[in-house]
């Protein structure tokens, strides 16, 4: 053997016994020029965890502060991507009579221009409800309106009044509808998914992981990025909306004392406010108010206990602009039907709930849908009946959810005796208001009645604000979400679009996709495209197929969401630190791969709460996203920089 061969093998292991020890499961050590990216291409562009404070190799280079999430290699990403698939197929294109929802969006948009409002909702001469009646709230029959000019400037014939247009698709009228479609998605989901990463400064992975995370799980989501700018419809406004309303409401704070300023009431007012414009834009996003009335009512109770005549008042104040903002907006988008009288608003109220479609359309991955194939539930019973008890399971699993929005910002107060401190740390009300949302969508999902294949999204655009502190989740059910979908896609001519998008997810979330939940779906994909799912007398077998995966998917996603809640809100205290790592919401015992420790009475050492942690605001909690106050027998934050973190011992 050479000499210098033996020279390197002596101090290689003269090195390797000067450095400290490393398990197989610590985290890979950052490389490259940027912080925190791991260098094998095959793990996915999305960044890596953080190395622990005073991780190894310290000397090597200076740690930098943690940065704000870059908007312009976002913006460009998330306008690419959706322009890409808007060059394939849309629904129901050259398929007369009906077309397909791109045909309904653009005969909207053409009757909303003709029609004075009164008459959009009504049958008329000019207006067959029959053929793409609309159907949709207000403020999306407004934005038709505001749209239509802008086809037809681009091809006149587009808007054409009457039977002439129906099924129009020149090349330039599609490049119109699709311009409004990605206009629409930028200018509704941009500015708040730019905006929120400001208020992740105090995560525990740092700014720069939990920007990259909410805004790959926003940006780069295969079902919403299908359905929009391939199908062709307009959820990325409510979800815009809705990410809007949940970073006003963290900014409104938690508790009593750091929402007495006239700041807070704005910011809850103005939450409220995007919420209810995004129901009256989709009325099937009305899934996501419960768990924002407990959030604003048990901000008025937390008020009221502040103490005499001074929470009395305060709390009424803070309820009348509450109150007024929601009357506000429904007064804009509704006011021509509020004055029409009762037959305008009884023609309004028939359009927007429509009880005669039946329990679900198509092959939905729901509850009901999965039954079927063992008992028919619209044979066993009425219509009426369904209603009510699709309803009631709906309302049976959201309780849980409402309950612990209530629970959380009762927790996150503060104060009582003796200046007791919260009992929860700060970031829980953002985080279990996130989960109590995406809960109740997967609630009505699973059990609502006229649920479409489409509903799914009304999960999803709740779940991605938990990117940070759970990515392997989020990123696992946003690719289930589209596989859900992929009948639908498939016979829409989108099949080259799924693939591609569904790989551009796969390689930004790298390693956070779990392979053994996502085994199944590609099984499926494998068998239907070799043609081996074949019933005879079921065409539509490949299609429960679908629907049957994703409803488990669905329903496990739901348990997860729910037992999160349960753990941040102190109602289960999970022994095992696997499991109370799974179901970390918050973020306080350091996400997935486990980097926080615990001390002896169970609370998390001086770690800052999860996805909205640090937000720049009063805090009853007099924390700032430096760490939640240290329990017995923690190490103090200010040893956070020092080396590995040690746990103390379990009790």
């Amino acid at each position: 053997m050479p000499a210098r061969r033996v020279f390197a093998a002596v101090a290689l292991l003269v090195d390797s016994g000067r450095r400290p020890r490393r398990s197989l499961l610590a985290p890979r050590r950052p490389g490259g020029i940027v912080p925190g990216v791991l260098r094998t291409p095959s793990r996915g562009i999305m960044p890596a965890d953080p190395a622990p404070p005073g991780g190894w190799r310290r000397w090597q280079q200076p740690r930098r502060p943690p940065q704000p999430l870059p908007g312009l290699p976002l913006v460009v990403a998330f306008l690419l991507l959706r322009a890409a698939v808007g060059l394939h197929p849309h629904s129901g294109e050259g398929t007369p009579p009906m077309y397909g929802d791109f045909e309904a969006h653009r005969h909207w948009m053409e009757l909303t221009a003709a029609l004075p409002p009164r008459d959009w909702y009504t049958a008329g001469p000019a207006n067959d409800l029959g053929y793409w009646g609309l159907d949709y709230p207000p403020l999306m029959a407004w934005a038709s309106r505001a749209a239509a000019p802008l086809v037809a400037a681009a091809d006149g014939a587009a808007m054409a009044p009457g039977r002439a247009s129906r099924g129009y698709e020149s090349p330039a009228a599609r490049a119109a509808m699709r311009a409004v479609a990605l206009g629409a998605d930028a200018l509704a989901v941009l500015p708040p998914l730019l905006a929120a990463p400001r208020l992740l400064r105090g995560h525990p992975r740092g700014a720069l992981w939990a920007g990259w995370a909410l805004g790959a799980a926003v940006a780069a989501c295969p079902a919403a990025v299908l359905v929009d700018h391939g199908h062709y419809q307009f959820n990325g406004v409510p979800t815009g909306l809705l990410l809007a309303a949940l970073v006003a409401w963290e900014v409104g704070g938690d508790g009593a004392a750091a929402a007495a300023g006239a700041r807070s009431v704005v910011a809850d007012a103005a939450g409220a406010a995007a919420l209810t414009a995004a129901v009256a834009f989709k009325q099937t996003t009305a899934v996501w108010g419960p768990p924002a009335a407990a959030l604003l009512l048990s901000r008025v109770v937390a008020r009221a206990r502040g103490g005499g005549t001074t929470g009395a008042a305060a709390a009424a104040a803070y309820a009348v602009a509450v109150a007024g903002a929601v009357v506000a907006v429904l007064v804009a988008a509704c006011w021509p039907w509020l004055v029409g009288g009762r037959p305008t608003l009884a023609g309004l109220a028939a359009r927007l709930v429509p009880v005669d479609r039946g329990l679900y359309e198509d092959k939905v991955a729901n509850l009901w849908c999965v039954l079927s194939v063992v008992v028919k539930a619209q044979r066993l019973a009425s219509r009426r009946t369904l209603l009510g008890v699709a309803a009631a399971a709906s309302a049976a699993a959201a309780a849980p959810f409402v309950a612990a929005v209530a629970v959380a910002v009762a927790g996150s107060a503060g104060g009582g005796r003796h200046g007791a401190p919260p009992r929860h740390p700060p970031g829980t009300v953002g985080a279990v208001m996130s989960a109590a949302t995406a809960g109740c969508a997967a609630g009505a999902f699973l059990c609502g009645y006229q649920v479409h294949e489409k509903h799914i999204l009304q999960v999803l655009a709740p779940l991605a604000v938990l990117a940070p502190a759970a990515p392997r989740v989020v990123a696992t059910a946003s690719a289930l979400a589209a596989f859900t979908l992929y009948p639908l896609l498939h016979r829409e001519g989108l099949a080259t679009a799924y693939a591609g998008v569904q790989a551009v997810h796969a390689v930004v979330f790298g390693r956070h996709l779990w392979a053994g939940a996502l085994a199944p779906a590609a099984a499926v994909h494998a068998a239907t495209a070799a043609g081996v799912v074949s019933v005879p007398g079921a065409p539509d077998a490949a299609a429960l197929l679908f629907a049957g995966i994703g409803c488990v998917g669905v329903l496990a996603l739901y348990v997860w969401l729910l037992g999160g809640v349960a753990v941040a809100v102190g109602w289960w205290a999970p022994r095992r630190p696997c499991v109370r790592r799974a179901l970390d919401i918050v973020g306080v015992a350091g996400g997935e791969d486990g980097r926080g420790g615990r001390g002896k009475e169970g609370n998390d050492v001086g770690r800052p709460a999860g996805p909205w942690a640090g937000v720049v605001r009063g805090s009853s909690s007099g924390s700032s996203g430096e760490g939640f106050p240290a329990g017995k027998g923690e190490a103090p934050p200010s040893h956070r920089g020092g080396g590995r973190r040690r746990r103390s011992p379990q009790p």
